[in-house]
């Protein structure tokens, strides 16, 4: 009995460890799109 509910635990400790490393990449790749398309808008501007 005991063993079934630390799998349970277990696995839910998991899936809450993916969501995070999930969002975290996220967030790194919407930071970096968003950095470059502002160096890409910045420097067309200094073009003009």
């Amino acid at each position: 009995m005991a063993q079934s509910i630390l799998l349970v635990v277990f696995k839910k400790m998991l899936r809450v460890a993916l969501i995070k490393k999930v969002m975290t990449n996220t967030k790194r790749i919407a930071i970096t799109l968003l950095s470059i398309l502002l160096i890409s808008f910045f420097g067309n501007i200094s073009m003009l």
